[in-house]
């Protein structure tokens, strides 16, 4: 069909027939429009849909198609020809109006932006071009696809920055739809939240992503573990504790009946965990979190997670001998896998709960313990500042110099 096609464009282009009420371009444009929709079916037909869209210029030279020149161009790429690509697509966002040349400058941006290269002298940021090209789809229809695109790529670039300014600038873009039903978007919303510190409101929405397509639950995932991760500084700073643990319990819970194999294994762990840190308030999820950690297939050697949890556990419930075993060896693992002279975030919150403790055993060996502490800070100049803060309250109180809390 499209070569009958094709051979009739260019017989009514040598000789028009006055029977046949149509040009000859208009013609060949319905024949590489087909070839195209048949290589979006089956790439086995690019060299179909190369010659056809390839042919309409030599049909109707003096029309040029700005929709044929951008398909010729994605066809190109597919085909490797990336230099040919690149420069129809910046003829076609140099010369055309309205949608095409505004996605051929969406297309070049986002290339420029994978390139990782830095924008010469006298060209905007990508971050620049595309708040232009947004204002220039049109601000008033937020549905259009191309303006949800080109929004999309702004935020991600915004977020990707990781400066708090970014984030509120992509807020406010995500703020202009008003029924976010997309989930991609959801996400990116969440992203935006997290980083303007609506934790709690975050994990919502990231709750809503991946109900709404499985394949955002591995963002999920992320952002729970970075939540597990801050619990403990989380817990004496955030004003909305409550509300940013129930949220991701539902998501942790969600997360853990959705997924398979090893990341429903790290699910089941965030839970846990996140019932044992409710455990104060919701006295049931200490027994949810014993059935959990039974319920979760063996490994051995146990994970340094799976052990965290169980000394939590302990720490809760006053076994103070059992748990202070339990974090020493916690703290160990971490200290066998990790430099001589730089100890991470986990071995720091392993061994401040292991002194924490000992210190509350029946004659807890406290000068021992101080001791210990004092010889941690003059060895480690890099302890992060919540156990920097905790274990010198604990040196203290040792001392008998300010009681301690946890």
């Amino acid at each position: 069909a499209v070569d009958l096609l094709m051979r009739a464009a260019m017989a009514q282009r040598q000789q028009p027939s006055p029977r046949l009420d149509v040009k000859p371009g208009a013609i060949a444009a319905a024949a590489a429009k087909l070839a195209y929709n048949l290589f979006v079916g089956d790439r086995a037909n690019r060299d179909l849909a190369l010659w056809s869209l390839e042919n309409y210029p030599r049909i109707e030279p003096n029309e040029p198609d700005a929709q044929l020149q951008y398909l010729q161009a994605t066809v190109l790429r597919h085909a490797g020809r990336t230099d040919e690509a690149d420069r129809l697509l910046d003829h076609v966002a140099t010369h055309a109006q309205g949608r095409w040349r505004h996605q051929a400058e969406l297309d070049l941006i986002k290339k420029h932006i994978l390139s990782g290269q830095a924008d010469g002298p006298l060209e905007n940021s990508p971050t620049d071009r595309l708040t232009h090209l947004m204002e220039q789809i049109s601000p008033k229809t937020a549905d259009n696809p191309l303006f949800l695109d080109t929004a999309m790529t702004l935020c991600r670039l915004l977020l990707d920055g990781g400066e708090r300014a970014g984030a509120g600038r992509a807020l406010d873009i995500l703020n202009r739809f008003r029924d976010i039903q997309d989930p991609t978007l959801i996400v990116l919303k969440a992203r935006a939240l997290q980083n303007q510190g609506q934790i709690d409101t975050s994990l919502h929405y990231l709750f809503m992503a991946s109900q709404a397509d499985p394949q955002h639950l591995p963002a999920a995932m992320d952002a729970l573990g970075n939540l597990i991760e801050d619990l403990d500084r989380l817990a004496t700073l955030h004003p909305r504790l409550g509300d940013v643990l129930r949220r991701a319990v539902e998501l942790a819970d969600y997360c853990y009946a959705s997924l398979e194999g090893e990341n429903r294994y790290a699910a089941g762990l965030y839970l846990a965990e996140l019932y044992i840190f409710t455990a104060e308030t919701e006295p049931h999820h200490l027994p949810r979190a014993r059935a959990l950690l039974e319920e979760l297939p063996p490994r051995e050697p146990p994970r340094t997670h799976l052990l965290r949890c169980r000394a939590r556990i302990l720490t809760h419930e006053q076994d103070y001998p059992g748990a202070a075993a339990l974090w020493a060896r916690i703290a160990d693992a971490y200290r066998l896998n990790e430099a001589a002279t730089a100890r991470s975030g986990d071995f720091w919150r392993a061994k401040f709960y292991e002194l924490h403790c000992l210190s509350q055993c029946p004659r807890p060996p406290r000068e021992r313990i101080a001791h210990a502490i004092e010889v941690l800070e003059k060895s480690f100049s890099d302890i992060p500042l919540t156990w920097a803060t905790r274990l010198a309250a604990l040196k203290n109180q040792c001392r008998g110099q300010e009681p301690q809390r946890t």
